[in-house]
């Protein structure tokens, strides 16, 4: 059993005999009120996101989650799809699920999928990425290191800060936790 006051990002509790994932809380305290626990939850059967406003000292269930390795595959219009590394079953997943970290993947990446009662739910990327860049500024001649930064696409969509002297081709680290430049691949 948890409380909303042990929540954490993409935890799995069961609110109303239905699994929902913690998208998003904020402790809050009115002046002369109590504690409470603003929460977004999606509902994993239905994928609906809902805002609910909890009581700090009420009781859940947290739903039992499993991580196994996979492989980022391919996206189709509808789906993005992981293999299984264990299993080689192919596992889809609709943007909504993923949200943001569908933005970070890369072909033939490894991760893990995240499964709650059998069914998955989402994934676990790794702290650091390679992407590449494919729109930029060009870089002019004698920007270096020390000098500003500059606005980047990368392949998946992923808009990121870069150094002045990365440009449009070449292959960036960028961490996963906060989506910001990480250094040049290779060094």
């Amino acid at each position: 059993m948890v409380t909303p006051k042990q929540f954490d990002t993409g935890m799995v509790i069961y609110l109303d005999d239905e699994l929902h994932q913690v998208l998003d809380y904020e402790h809050s305290r009115k002046a002369r009120g109590g504690a409470f626990v603003r929460t977004k939850l999606r509902n994993l059967k239905t994928g609906k996101v809902q805002r609910k406003t909890l009581s700090p000292d009420d009781n859940y269930k947290q739903a039992m989650m499993e991580k196994r390795p996979a492989q980022y595959l391919y996206s189709s219009d509808q789906f993005y799809v992981f293999m299984d590394m264990e299993t080689y079953e192919q596992i889809e997943l609709e943007p909504e699920t993923l949200g943001e970290k569908k933005k970070f993947l890369v072909e033939k990446m490894e991760l893990e999928l995240e499964y709650c009662d059998g069914q998955p739910i989402g994934i676990k990327l790794p702290p650091k990425v390679e992407v590449t860049i494919a729109d930029t500024v060009p870089g002019v001649k004698g920007d270096t290191a020390q000098g500003g930064t500059k606005g980047a696409h990368t392949e998946s969509g992923l808009k990121v800060s870069v150094p002045l002297f990365v440009n449009e081709g070449e292959k960036i680290i960028v961490d996963t936790k906060n989506g910001e430049y990480a250094g040049k691949s290779g060094d």
